[in-house]
């Protein structure tokens, strides 16, 4: 009967200290996920060279998909025609034309990223001026580079 007494004490000190365990990771991963910091930002990305007629695709409010993962990036928030504009060689100098068959895009997308490391993630992908990152909504698609990112108040 000892021997019985040895194994169900051995038992409950194993049960013990897996309990304390399990407790312990289960506190380390809820803080964990308390230090993650949520922004809401503004991203502003560049669309160059598209056609004069694209505001009758682009709707305020769409919601936008990162096209390589498939998930939500955000929503469109505005977006503002320029004049395409491009520097040429013309009589062996430079000049800036314009062309009025193109227009180029700023498109104002309103996202919620996720702050790591002195960088934001959105849709699972570090964002940054200068990324090229390809989008698209239900009425229209884009390959923009982004220009701007802002952080607008945290509600």
């Amino acid at each position: 009967m000892t021997n019985w007494k040895k194994i169900i004490a051995v038992i409950v000190i194993f049960g013990l200290l897996y309990s304390a365990f399990v407790f312990t990771q289960k506190s380390k991963r809820r803080d964990a996920g308390e230090e993650m910091a949520y922004r809401n930002l503004n991203i502003t990305f560049l669309v160059r060279e598209v056609e004069n007629n694209v505001s009758d695709y682009i709707v305020a409010g769409a919601r936008l998909v990162d096209h390589e993962s498939g998930l939500e990036f955000g929503n469109i928030k505005d977006h503002l025609l320029t004049k395409h504009i491009e520097a040429e060689i013309v009589n062996e100098g430079q000049a800036m034309v314009a062309y009025p068959d193109k227009s180029d895009l700023y498109l104002i997308v309103s996202a919620r990223a996720t702050e790591l490391n002195d960088s934001y993630v959105v849709a699972a992908k570090k964002i940054a001026i200068g990324k090229n990152i390809a989008l698209y909504s239900k009425d229209y698609a884009c390959y923009g580079t982004i220009v701007k990112i802002e952080e607008t108040d945290n509600e």
